[in-house]
């Protein structure tokens, strides 16, 4: 399931920032991929001001979303969701100027469980159905396993 990691300084975000954001990221993300939203994971990751370092020097008003997100997808997709992600954190900033970094890390589906399902591949009929429901089917629940 794709997660995504929001490193920024401690004082970056105020608690419905980080709502507003959490939420923009899982639309995002279902804009970009057609994936089921309730996969879409996110975490604040605050450092305290002064761990944050850009070019060598102290970057406080650096925002880094890292993705870890399904391999599967062309060049074109996944250029739409840096965009986007990119979008949310601007839209959100609350009159900060960030220094924004977006990087989406590939990862084969296989290699994640959700409640015991093995993560569907890109397209699938699985995938289809998980979305539809918009939770996963209680039959797929370790069934995946076995394949």
């Amino acid at each position: 399931m794709p997660v995504y990691y929001i490193y920024h300084d401690e004082s970056a975000f105020t608690s419905a920032q980080k709502q507003s954001i959490a939420n923009g990221i899982a639309d995002a993300h279902v804009a970009a991929t057609d994936a089921p939203r309730f996969f879409v994971k996110v975490a604040f990751v605050g450092r305290a001001h002064g761990d944050l370092f850009s070019n060598g020097a102290a970057a406080p008003d650096m925002v880094q979303v890292v993705g870890n997100i399904r391999a599967g997808r062309d060049s074109a997709h996944r250029y739409k969701l840096l965009t986007l992600l990119d979008d949310v954190i601007v839209r959100n900033a609350g009159g900060k100027k960030f220094l924004v970094e977006v990087t989406l890390m590939e990862r084969p589906a296989e290699n994640v469980l959700l409640e015991g399902m093995r993560e569907p591949e890109v397209g699938s009929a699985e995938e289809d159905r998980c979305r539809d429901l918009g939770h996963v089917p209680e039959d797929m629940k370790y069934t995946n396993l076995r394949r």
